[in-house]
């Protein structure tokens, strides 16, 4: 359970030591500690990724979902990324101007209005699904068949107790 390595940061180690001292499996906490302290790194190198195209997460992620539909309404969008939908217009709006996205009169219900990515909006997403690929295969390029097969049984053993 030492942290030499720097894989837990220093709540998971002291919430292992409080664990060890209650008589709780010390090494479970730990093994969680690192998991929780390699997806906050995860997400920080993703933020650092979408930044080098000036794009947050929920932009990426809006576009990606248009994108994948080749236009959505505003609310499909909100289902899709999980967003809310002041979120949702909040971000149409930055794309609108940076002309990644567009809104139009729906064809099947003038009332409403769909999204639809520009030729720009669609090269920047091109090269952002790119550079995440990349970086999100570079992850696991060092894992064999065996041993992603046993990673993703662990991680579904762990989401089925929750």
């Amino acid at each position: 359970m030492d942290n030499k390595n720097g894989l837990m940061s220093p709540k998971y180690v002291t919430l292992c030591k409080e664990a060890k001292k209650r008589g709780m499996d010390s090494e479970a906490i730990a093994l969680l500690g690192q998991f929780f302290t390699l997806s906050a790194a995860l997400t920080d190198m993703c933020v650092n990724n979408l930044n080098q195209f000036e794009l947050l997460e929920g932009r990426f992620v809006s576009m990606l979902m248009i994108n994948d539909k080749e236009s959505a309404a505003p609310h499909e969008i909100s289902t899709l990324t999980g967003l809310t939908r002041a979120s949702i217009t909040s971000t149409i709006d930055s794309l609108e101007k940076r002309d990644f996205a567009v809104r139009e009169a729906s064809r099947t219900d003038r009332r409403s209005l769909t999204v639809k990515l520009t030729a720009e909006g669609k090269a920047t997403l091109d090269q952002t699904v790119t550079s995440q690929l990349n970086w999100l295969a570079g992850l696991t390029s060092s894992l064999d068949e065996d041993e992603k097969a046993a990673f993703k049984s662990i991680l579904t053993k762990i989401s089925n107790n929750m």
